[in-house]
């Protein structure tokens, strides 16, 4: 087998800390003995392991990154090592042709004082780190990967969200591993991925670094599918959404579009309807145009005050939005 052996090194030039946009780069270098490398590194943010006060008297961290590794030509399967430094970062790995993963750094500390909110890279004249190739047929010669600095709070660390039918309700369960000024977390659903309404706001953690785990039922999903996401609200006002999960429900006898409905709502359901607020206060639909069918209603709600409705038909209920 034909083995070779290489080392990569990153220089990273100080500490790092998470990007809004995390930049990639891609470094190259070609043997002469015929055979190539490409190494893709994209910076994977920061994790705050300790601190308090507001940072106010320097927190520990952990640097991370992603790295994608790539030969071409030469053939035959290949050690290699990636390994960083520079004073705030040291760890290394070994792999095959193509691996792929995430390095960490062992834990360090900066005595800044600097607010947690407020850590960019530009803090730390921070600006580019360096990948230095040297292998069998390569010279040691290095690429500069150059950063872009923006100020970001650093973010909620969400571990786990679920969405389970309990019943004719849906579970929702999320938990978080550590939260940086985060002032609640907002709960939307969707028939269809792409119009989202809030359902729920929970108060967050605020700035908290154990283990937190937050639930809702959402007791009027709609028959069919639901998707869920989370919006998670920084005190600042800056929103992250989650990944979205979701949950089929069964059919429950009434077949509400549009939903949500301006102007006129088509209610498919047999027998008569009834129409109520989110207060679950009746509404005469007396003043409103309904057009009957067999099964089909077609109403006119554009005269609504906005809000959540609740259309009955025999013991079954769904929920309609009027913006």
């Amino acid at each position: 087998m034909d083995l070779r052996y290489f080392t990569l090194a990153l220089l990273l030039l100080c500490p790092l800390f998470a990007f809004s946009q995390y930049p990639q780069y891609t470094a190259s270098a070609t043997s002469s003995q015929g055979w190539s490398i490409a190494v893709t590194i994209e910076y994977d943010g920061i994790k705050r392991t300790s601190g308090s006060n507001n940072c106010a008297y320097g927190f520990n961290y952990e640097l991370r990154y992603k790295y994608t590794v790539n030969y071409s030509d030469g053939g035959g399967n290949r050690m290699w090592y990636l390994a960083a430094g520079g004073g705030c970062f040291s760890g290394g790995s070994a792999g095959l042709t193509g691996s792929s993963g995430t390095l960490y750094s062992p834990g360090k500390y900066s005595n800044s004082s600097m607010a947690c909110n407020a850590i960019d890279p530009a803090s730390f004249e921070c600006y580019d780190f360096d990948i230095i190739f040297n292998g069998p047929g390569i010279p040691s010669s290095s690429s500069r990967m150059k950063l872009t600095p923006a100020s970001v709070v650093l973010p909620v660390e969400l571990v786990t969200f679920t969405a389970e039918k309990s019943g004719n309700a849906v579970a929702l369960a999320w938990a978080t591993a550590s939260e940086e000024d985060n002032s609640y977390f907002g709960v939307e659903r969707s028939q269809d991925g792409k119009t989202w309404e809030p359902i729920a706001s929970l108060p967050g953690k605020g700035m908290n670094f154990d283990l937190n785990t937050y639930q809702f039922t959402d007791a009027y999903p709609h028959p069919g599918t639901n998707y869920y996401r989370l919006a998670q609200t920084d005190f600042d006002g800056t929103v992250t959404l989650s990944e979205v999960t979701l949950v089929t429900m069964p059919s429950q006898g009434i077949v509400l579009f549009p939903n949500p409905a301006s102007d006129y709502l088509t209610v498919e359901a047999e027998g008569d309807i009834h129409l109520f607020d989110g207060q679950g206060q009746s509404v005469p639909l007396n003043g409103i145009d309904v057009t009957a069918g067999s099964g089909i209603h077609k109403l006119n709600v554009s005269g609504l005050h906005p809000g959540i409705y609740y259309i009955k038909a025999g013991n079954n209920v769904s929920r309609f939005l009027h913006p």
